[in-house]
């Protein structure tokens, strides 16, 4: 199986669009090496303030070519050079 590479495709395409950018760390959950959107939810609290909060959820696709992730594909994540 053809492992995903966009990801690092896409690092690559930042640091050369944006020289003066020392690093870039794509939305990549460490544990699973899949990528990952988070939304924003807000929840009410006892003194009925709203909270906000992350909710990260992981992908189960390459979100750039839609290529399934398989539970041993790493996702190379760019980062610090």
């Amino acid at each position: 199986m053809k492992k995903c590479n966009c990801m690092s495709e896409m690092v690559k395409k930042i640091k050369e669009a944006n020289p003066e950018l020392e690093y870039v760390f794509p939305p990549i959950e460490l544990f699973s090496g899949r990528a990952y959107i988070s939304f924003t939810v807000g929840q009410k609290n006892r003194n009925g303030k709203i909270k906000e909060k992350e909710c990260p959820m992981r992908l189960s696709k390459c979100p750039f070519c839609g290529e399934k992730y398989d539970d041993t594909q790493e996702v190379a994540s760019g980062g610090q050079p």
